[in-house]
């Protein structure tokens, strides 16, 4: 189960403009579902590794959506709008990771 920072609630609602319950049942979809940095190649996983050198507590940083959530653990410390640049790149991924997913369970 996820728990969620007080800096992370602010960031949610001020980012995302979700509330607390969003927030709660938001951060366990992320955790499940969300990009991990394995997923990640090219210059989306050179950004990755920036936000994680930069950001010493946040040892698990997830991808979903046009946002990288960055976690210590299963703690969510706060959430980060990810590079106009890159967000397309970051949607190829989820579709491709979608029809695995769907092959699968054909």
């Amino acid at each position: 189960m996820a728990r969620i920072t007080k800096h992370a609630e602010k960031r949610a609602k001020e980012r995302c403009g979700i509330n607390d319950k969003a927030i709660e049942r938001m951060a366990e979809k992320v955790l499940k579902e969300g990009i991990k940095h394995k997923d990640c190649t090219g210059q989306i996983k050179k950004w990755v590794d920036k936000l994680y050198l930069e950001e010493k507590v946040a040892n698990n940083i997830r991808l979903y959506g046009d946002k990288a959530y960055l976690f210590n653990s299963t703690t969510l410390i706060t959430i980060i709008q990810i590079p106009n640049s890159l967000v397309n790149r970051i949607k190829t991924i989820q579709a491709r990771r979608q029809n695995q997913n769907d092959t699968e369970d054909a």
